[in-house]
């Protein structure tokens, strides 16, 4: 095999001419950098200053903004705290209001999971928010609070404090009652505050102020619902029954069994009821303790 000699002597030309332009290259920067003047009025440093500023500004890479893009997540941003804003709003000024519908069962339950039961003619009103647990009270309501932070029951002549207790709350036409059976109570009324333990009322009328022991707590914190019945000529014997079993009581009598009745019933207050039926009757009646009563001709004594 025979070598090419005229490959190798093209090779080492080439090497030779590169080595010849780069010291040409090198001699020709070496002579610019040994005959460059500053400008007279300028110097040395300011000019050195100010090459390295344009070489910094020719290498660095400046990002582009997408500005549509910017103006979607401004515009997002904006969306959001409106939508935001609305929310709080609606429900920090929407407030719900319950009534005591008659003939019906008036037991409610808030937010909280608290339950409520209305008298009659009677209401309760409280925002949806529910942070602060605070209820307007217009009438009369039995409440049992669940344990948390503070619940408030407002009326139109004070106001009543608790953070998990049963109690009852009742208006009077100038102050109200409050009966406690279960946990602790701080009343508010006028410019006074008491701290209502179980067992005890509180009843603030005008100026006067008292408190006093529950009769029997164990009966008034039974939730006694409403007596809601119509009778039409029916036998009176077929309504002691329905009494003693809705109000838990003891009805002893001795009229006569096909003495007709006729009457429409919506209250909780047993009296009330037998009140009723003794007027229509012409009867008497007589209360023997909490849980007994006797019902009397009107000639005849039992």
């Amino acid at each position: 095999m025979q070598i090419n000699k005229d490959m190798f002597r093209h090779s080492d030309s080439i090497r030779q001419q590169d080595r010849h332009n780069d010291f040409l290259s090198e001699d020709k920067i070496n002579n610019s950098i040994r005959y460059f003047k500053v400008p007279a009025v300028k110097s040395k440093s300011d000019v050195l200053n100010s090459l390295l500023s344009q070489i910094n500004e020719l290498n660095t890479i400046r990002p582009v903004k997408n500005k549509v893009r910017s103006l979607y997540i401004t515009i997002g941003s904006f969306a959001s705290a409106a939508c935001l804003l609305l929310f709080i709003w609606y429900f920090a000024f929407s407030f719900q209001t319950y009534n005591a519908q008659q003939g019906q069962n008036n037991v409610y339950y808030l937010p909280d999971h608290s339950k409520v039961t209305l008298e009659e003619n009677s209401q309760i009103k409280f925002s949806k928010l529910f942070f602060t647990r605070n209820v307007s009270l217009l009438g009369e309501a039995y409440f049992e609070v669940k344990k948390g932070s503070k619940f408030s029951v407002k009326t139109k002549d004070g106001e009543v404090s608790v953070l998990g207790t049963k109690f009852r709350v009742s208006e009077l036409s100038n102050g109200f009652i409050v009966s406690c059976y279960e946990g602790k109570v701080a009343v508010k009324y006028n410019k006074s505050q008491r701290l209502l333990l179980a067992g005890n009322q509180f009843v603030g009328e005008g100026n006067s102020i008292q408190v006093t022991k529950l009769e029997d707590p164990s009966k008034n914190q039974k939730e006694i619902g409403v007596f809601h019945h119509t009778f039409m000529n029916v036998n009176v014997s077929e309504l002691w029954p329905l009494i003693e079993k809705h109000f838990g009581v003891v009805i002893s009598t001795n009229v006569p069994q096909n003495k007709k009745f006729t009457g429409s019933f919506h209250t909780a207050n047993l009296q009330e009821v037998i009140e009723i039926i003794c007027t229509s009757l012409d009867l008497n009646y007589e209360q023997v303790n909490d849980s007994e009563y006797v019902v009397e001709t009107d000639k005849q004594k039992i």
